[in-house]
């Protein structure tokens, strides 16, 4: 029996490895999606919410059974669309549908990049997360154009694409010729004030209207200032007279970051993407790894990390093994103090990693994925399951007593423990099953919970009929006493049998 165990053990090793983790669990339907629209740096604001509009007329179009739209523009560039959909009892499309429903036709507006979201739900961050850090701006973006097209030319697990960098805001940059405006006589700071003055106006007076004081500026007419080669006209003054702003400056066309994000000092851009429904975390990100490993070279300036849901997991994990670990060391003490032995409470122990069993293959079973709060779930096993352990050995303690021999005391505790074992396992697991196949609105966070404790509940109770006796009888082998009569066993199941 230990060695089919051990055996059934490993296999479920096996499968769990190919099970993947996600910080959370993907939620069945949520009640929200966003439809986030990025247009080119520097387009206008108006421009911005007439796409916008017209995302909104596609989704009316094509969309129906939602509950309202709303419509943000963020930044003069971005804006997105809040679809919010009834309680999932009254949903007749989820958010993965209507993604389906618009994204063909919003894939043709020109110049738009559309990302999409769903629910308000507990997450850590991006499920994959590629950061590159260097303060080599042209390489950063080349790198970062170079990844998202491997991502989305040779990873098919992920979608949803993007990355932080941003093709920057159009600008020129005016250099002063400082050794010829010193030798005309002309202050730098003239220079700068007298553009400024060209662009922004100056300040002339200001105008007091009751308590208000308001500014009067004075601007130079549109038509003076239309092109670049209009400031190479302007007049600033020298000691000996006027000179012409095009004998000291030249004008070079550049772009200037519209957001510069920095960690530890450092210069970082990310590249982010979701996952398919259905993937994990930890199944895409070695694929996403092998991927840019094959095809991308990095030049010494910029250097790669990986970040995202599945470096988080990594660390939970560690903390939860921890967590775990110190569970089991105060059950450990609590039954050591109860049984006054350290033998009984191992015996117990023993069979705990049985539970393992059933929490990994009803996962298999059911198709979900396992999550942190399965982890948390797993924590609370720990504490019940060794309750039928405590049942059985108490039992056997007591009939060792009564000087039953061992192998007899284990055979008859297992058989009248029987019954109470299974009634408290069967209601226990009856009381999860809502929690664990029906979890409702809102549920989806804690169904990981429910499904962990009935698979686990149910491995548990069963190997524990087993696994204990057997260990038992091994580690009291020195307290076996074996009665004279041969049939003493069946004498005494006959006697319980008539009880």
């Amino acid at each position: 029996i230990m060695t089919l165990v051990t055996l059934i053990m490993i296999l479920s090793g096996v499968k769990f490895a190919s099970l993947g983790m996600s910080f959370a669990p993907q939620a069945s339907s949520d009640d929200m999606i966003t439809i986030n629209m990025t247009l080119p740096v520097g387009t206008n604001r108006d421009i911005t919410e007439n796409t916008l509009f017209q995302v909104q007329d596609i989704v009316r179009e094509r969309v129906e059974g939602y509950s309202s739209l709303i419509l943000t523009v963020g930044r003069e560039n971005r804006g997105n669309l809040l679809i919010n959909l009834p309680p999932l009892d009254k949903q007749t499309l989820t958010p993965l549908l209507i993604r389906e429903m618009v994204e063909s036709e919003l894939s043709t507006i020109p110049d738009a990049i559309f990302t999409y979201s769903a629910g308000r739900r507990f997450r850590s961050n991006a499920p994959i997360d590629i950061r590159l850090s260097s303060e080599d701006v042209v390489a950063v973006e080349a790198a970062s154009e170079r990844i998202v097209e491997i991502l989305e030319n040779h990873v098919p697990e992920v979608i949803d694409v993007e990355t932080d960098f941003e093709s920057g805001r159009p600008q020129y940059t005016m250099k002063v010729d400082r050794d010829r405006a010193s030798a005309l006589g002309v202050a730098i700071s003239s220079v700068s004030s007298e553009v400024r003055a060209a662009l922004n106006g100056l300040r002339a007076t200001s105008w007091q209207s009751g308590n208000d004081d308001i500014p009067v500026k004075v601007y130079l007419p549109d038509a003076d200032i239309a092109v670049l080669s209009d400031l190479g006209r302007l007049m600033v003054h020298g000691k000996n007279g006027p000179v012409m702003l095009d004998n000291l400056v030249t004008f070079h066309r550049s772009v200037a970051p519209t957001t510069i994000t920095r960690e530890d000092g450092i210069r970082i851009n990310h590249v982010r993407a979701n996952i398919k429904t259905g993937l994990a975390a930890t199944q895409v990100q070695p694929l996403v790894e092998k991927a840019i490993a094959a095809s991308l070279v990095l030049p010494e300036t910029v250097k790669l990390s990986y970040a995202g849901e599945a470096q988080d997991l990594g660390e939970t994990g560690s903390t939860m093994i921890i967590v775990v670990i110190i569970a089991f060391f105060l059950v450990f003490i609590v039954m050591a103090a109860q049984f006054e032995s350290l033998v009984d409470p191992f015996i117990i122990f023993i069979s705990i990693p049985s539970l393992f069993i059933g929490v990994v293959w009803i996962y298999v079973l059911t198709g979900q994925t396992f999550t942190l709060f399965s982890a948390v779930g797993v924590v609370a096993l720990v504490g019940v399951v060794v309750n039928n352990g405590i049942v059985l050995v108490d039992y056997t303690n007591e009939l060792v007593k009564k000087k039953t021999p061992v192998f007899d005391a284990c055979v008859l505790a297992a058989r009248k423990r029987l019954r109470p074992i299974l009634m408290t396992t069967l209601t226990t697991i009856i009381a999860m099953v809502p929690m664990a196949f029906f979890p409702g609105e809102g549920g989806d966070m804690m169904q990981p919970i429910g499904i962990t404790m009935v698979g686990g509940l149910f491995s548990g109770a069963v190997m524990t009929l087993f696994v204990t006796p057997i260990m038992y009888s091994v580690f009291n082998k020195r307290r076996e006493k074996r009665f004279d009569d041969p049939n003493s066993l069946q004498n005494m199941l006959a006697e319980y049998d008539r009880q």
